[in-house]
């Protein structure tokens, strides 16, 4: 729908006069998009709008002279849904400029701006160098479309933690499967770098322009629309809604991944990191889903966009939630909880003989476990109690010398283990410690015992000596 002076008048305020913002300095990467970097209530914006002549591959082939500007809502539809369910995700202001046209007078261009994440000194590193800086230092040919291509360079990168980026990158991928992102490539996420100190941060979530229809026309979206009337609705709407999205990542056969698919195949049974996003993001969007949040978002778009085009997401998005999130949904707590038991009944009697290393990876598989108990606790998907959990972890240390367990204690509070197991191993840790402080007291005397205590108190922990 095209923008007017009435259109405006009515949005209520939504939508925003970009036309006499400031430019700023900051320089933006070209892309399909027209850019333009401004100044908005003090602060730095990304402007992001449709041009005839700069978005060719977003214009009706068959009719050149109509250019649409669909992905303007996509990524301001898209981000407000990341909001919503708590993502990490760049900020975003729907609006419009003012553009002179000497045959047809002023004419309202709708834009979308995007809030500047980096602050002073930062700067955006697109995950495209990063593949570049692996590549080249491991000497290997890796597919940058390949998802487990992407997972492995993940664990080779060291310029933030491996952890938190592959989380953040699986929580994107799931979210991305939601909005129908097809275009999510290797400039469009990424790392932030402070240049003074060389420090470096997981950047918020950004560039979600390729979802919800981006590239559909007015003539497209309406023949979409009347085919969800009719006699085969469930069957259209499934094509559209399941079997059209497919990611930019491709799988070992290099075929684009089916989100629907990739969800149901044994891959995906198989790998706890997804399920542990699945279970993060989906119960989420489930939500905000029933209880009409998203409506009441594409409803505040009747008037500035075709009502087929909110239609048709409205409807798809809701087939995706029955269809795939909440069967899917079923899946990842079975997948989740079944990792909880094998942990619990494990035999770690031999913990005390496990070399430095064999016992780090033993102390990240706990806190990876009870990670996993807090998400399934916090939507009472948990099959197990936590504090049995606990009995269980307790029970892999009773034999634990002293020593040891000020080295384990030490290094649970390094690897950020959930700060309820610290409390609670600390006072474990208390309690066994007086046991032998009250067996020295009926050995030894006072002084030997006075300068045992002096002699503790100079051990400091360190990793590589004591663990």
């Amino acid at each position: 729908m095209k923008l007017n002076k009435f259109i405006i008048q009515n949005s209520k305020d939504k939508l925003i006069d970009f036309s006499n913002c400031e430019l700023s300095t900051k320089s933006y990467e070209e892309s399909s998009m027209k850019k333009n970097a401004i100044i908005y209530n003090g602060e730095k914006y990304l402007l992001k709008y449709m041009e005839k002549n700069k978005a060719r591959h977003y214009q009706n082939l068959k009719n050149n002279k109509e250019t649409y500007f669909n992905s303007v809502y996509s990524e301001y539809i898209s981000c407000h849904i990341g909001k919503m369910i708590g993502l990490d995700i760049q900020d975003t202001i729907i609006g419009y400029e003012k553009e002179n046209n000497k045959f047809k007078g002023i004419e309202y261009i709708p834009c979308v701006a995007c809030k500047d994440f980096c602050k002073s000194g930062e700067n955006i590193v697109d995950f495209e160098r990063i593949f570049q800086i692996i590549s080249r230092k491991e000497g290997k040919t890796y597919n940058r479309q390949n998802f487990y291509d992407i997972l492995e360079i993940i664990e080779k990168q060291e310029f933030v933690d491996k952890n938190k980026l592959k989380e953040n990158f699986l929580d994107m991928f799931v979210f991305d499967s939601f909005i129908g992102n097809f275009d999510r490539n290797l400039k469009n996420f990424g790392i932030i770098e402070n240049e003074k100190n060389k420090t470096y941060r997981i950047a918020p979530i950004f560039d979600c322009a390729s979802s919800l229809h981006p590239k559909a026309s007015r003539r497209w979206i309406k023949m979409i629309e009347k085919s969800f009337d009719n006699d085969i609705r469930e069957k259209n709407i499934k094509e559209q809604a399941l079997e059209k999205p497919n990611s930019y990542f491709k799988d070992e056969n290099g075929i684009k991944i089916n989100y629907s698919e990739f969800f149901k195949n044994k891959e995906f049974d198989q790998n706890i990191d997804i399920a542990k996003s699945f279970i993060k993001i989906a119960p989420k969007l489930i939500e905000i889903n029933n209880s009409g949040e998203i409506d009441k978002l594409l409803d505040s778009f009747k008037g500035i966009v075709i009502p087929e085009r909110i239609k048709v997401i409205t409807e798809e998005l809701n087939f995706k939630i029955k269809e795939v999130f909440i069967p899917t949904l079923d899946i990842a707590k079975i997948v989740l909880n079944r990792e909880i038991n094998e942990v619990i009944n494990k035999d770690y009697k031999e913990f005390e003989r496990y070399n430095k290393d064999e016992k780090k990876e033993f102390l990240l598989k706990i806190k990876n476990t009870l990670r996993i108990q807090e998400l399934l606790v916090e939507n009472n998907f948990n099959v197990f109690d936590t504090k049995e959990i606990y009995q269980e972890i307790n029970n892999f240390f009773k034999n634990t010398k002293n020593k040891n367990m000020k080295s384990v204690f030490n290094y649970l509070k390094k690897i950020d283990f959930p700060s309820d197991y610290i409390d609670h191993f600390e006072e474990k840790f208390r309690l066994e410690i007086e046991k032998p402080t009250e067996n020295k007291d009926k050995i030894y005397n006072s002084k030997e015992t006075k300068e045992d205590e002096k002699v503790e108190k100079k051990k400091e922990f360190d990793i590589s000596d004591n663990f």
